[in-house]
């Protein structure tokens, strides 16, 4: 039991314990502007609003496109998969959900010359400027070009295939009927 006791101790006294013990008064006493992850089915407290960490993400764009699009899908195209080099390119087909069926559209959009929008907090001012290259943000707008195809009905859901070479859209209607369209010529409109 000893022995024990005497570990104990000794972990309690070590450095590393009293920065814990410091860092729990802290975060107790900041505990109403703590911010935390959200997770799906919790509660939002009233007035209380959620936002992204830019952290996350090192290319973020928020776009609109007219009506609701509670359906979409990304387009397949030959800029090849994996991408990493910044200006990237995507194309994205969306179902509108509008008030009045005859509103209602496919949305075909191409999203170009899309660049890195967070850049990593720099902790040391010995680095290289070569070195921040990679990490550099261009305040620039991209370029969002869209078309719009007349569509019966909301979109429930809509998906797109690539079959011999064309790009094949089917949209499920809230009118109860599947709709098949070729965007095809509609990318090549859109920019």
């Amino acid at each position: 039991m000893d022995s024990a006791d005497d570990t104990k101790d000794d972990v309690d006294s070590s450095p590393e314990s009293d920065e814990s013990e410091e860092m729990e008064v802290e975060a107790s006493g900041e505990a109403e502007t703590e911010e935390r992850v959200y997770l799906p089915g919790e509660p939002i407290p009233e007035g209380e609003e959620l936002v992204h960490d830019r952290s996350a993400y090192h290319m973020y764009y928020a776009a609109q496109a007219g009506a609701p699009c509670l359906s979409f899908d990304v387009i397949r195209d030959s800029l090849g998969d994996n991408r990493t080099e910044y200006p990237m390119t995507c194309y994205l087909v969306g179902g509108t959900q509008a008030s009045r069926p005859r509103d209602n559209a496919i949305v075909v959009i191409k999203m170009s010359n899309m660049k890195k929008t967070y850049k990593e907090e720099e902790g040391d001012d010995d680095e290289d400027a070569s070195d921040s290259d990679d990490d550099s943000v261009d305040e620039e707008t991209p370029d969002f070009d869209t078309v719009h195809i007349q569509h019966d009905g909301g979109v429930n859901r809509i998906r797109t295939s690539p079959i011999e070479g064309r790009n094949i859209v089917s949209t499920w209607s809230d009118t109860g009927i599947v709709h098949i369209v070729d965007v095809g010529l509609h990318l090549k409109a859109g920019g």
